[in-house]
């Protein structure tokens, strides 16, 4: 997703500026006048850099893009570790000193982070005795605890691959006992395929891994966790589009595409739906929701409806295509 010009141009100003700072004071460090030994321009660099750049981040990034005001913490902490990078080591004492404060800053944190966490988990089994789906629960505990944030939608997106990924045959199916649920695995051919590329995606990892490791092998390991990584992603959406089919509800129809998207349609809301044997025209208000085979029910809605994606994407769309196993059953309730 591309940020707005009137965003990145903030953002271009902070990383500018920040290595103007740098080299600025690399160029003093490396300047006679400091090799005198005057700890008055030390004590400076030390304020340009420890404090200098988390207050530019503070007034360009936080205050102009309303980023968390959290990551600061982070920016403080690489702050001084550059600052302790570029200081001879006879000037270390000072930096010392800040590293102990930022050291009672995160202790703070930390004690503030575990108190949010609770709120979440207390929030997030509130919202279980209501519906049964993980990320969509996930997401509006962090939402209503922590404010709305693109951050809360990576989480959510991380914490959903490893939970179906790495422990999905252990998670039970997310339904009521009052929602009618439609699954789309076991006539796809999806699990079949999947495992196909799985296995495929390993022997070229383990391929790659043994070609780079004679040039780099730490190249050759990163690229291999990268790889299994990747790999995991597949395994994970395979796992939700089992634990999570799509559901017809009273009111509204609830559609689940493994961890490829997610959307919730108000019943009324439905203008057609019917079957059909080919993938549709591409176009900015058309959705896919089958994976790795061709679509066989088209749904189109009188207004837009919201689609959300990994990573948080969202799109508007009119028309969502989807297989169903039972598509005719599916079909029959949107329509009796």
């Amino acid at each position: 997703m591309n940020l707005p010009l009137s965003k990145l141009r903030w953002i271009v100003l902070f990383v500018g500026l920040t290595l103007a700072v740098i080299g600025l004071e690399i160029t003093i460090v490396r300047s006679a006048a400091f090799g005198q030994g005057h700890d008055w321009i030390a004590m400076g660099v030390i304020v340009d850099l420890a404090l200098g750049i988390p207050t530019l981040y503070y007034f360009l990034i936080i205050r102009r893009l309303t980023v968390p005001a959290r990551s600061l913490l982070g920016i403080i902490g690489l702050s001084l570790t550059l600052t302790a990078l570029i200081l001879p080591t006879n000037h270390q004492q000072l930096v010392g000193s800040l590293r102990w404060t930022f050291v009672i800053l995160e202790v703070g944190f930390l004690g503030y982070a575990l108190i949010r966490v609770n709120q979440i988990i207390r929030h997030y089994r509130q919202l279980t005795t209501k519906a049964v789906d993980f990320t969509a629960n996930l997401l509006k505990s962090l939402d209503v605890t922590l404010g709305h944030s693109r951050f809360n939608r990576i989480l959510v997106s991380e914490l959903s691959l490893l939970r179906y990924g790495l422990a999905g045959w252990l998670v039970p199916v997310e339904k009521a006992e009052s929602d009618v649920a439609f699954t789309s695995h076991h006539k796809s051919g999806q699990a079949t395929l999947t495992v196909g590329l799985v296995l495929i995606g390993l022997i070229e990892t383990l391929v790659v891994h043994l070609l780079v490791n004679r040039w780099n092998p730490t190249i050759a390991w990163f690229a291999t966790v990268a790889g299994f990584y990747g790999l995991l992603f597949f395994v994970a959406d395979l796992m939700a589009t089992i634990k999570r089919p799509v559901l017809i509800q009273t009111n509204r129809i609830v559609l689940r595409f493994g961890l490829r998207g997610y959307g919730v349609i108000d019943r009324q809301n439905v203008e057609q739906i019917r079957a059909i044997n080919n993938k549709p025209e591409r176009n900015a208000n058309t959705m896919n929701g089958a994976f790795l085979t061709a679509p066989n029910v088209l749904i189109t809605v009188q207004e837009p409806v919201t689609m959300r994606g990994p990573m948080g994407i969202q799109r508007s769309v009119c028309r969502i295509a989807l297989f169903i196993d039972d598509k005719e059953k599916f079909i029959h309730e949107l329509t009796a």
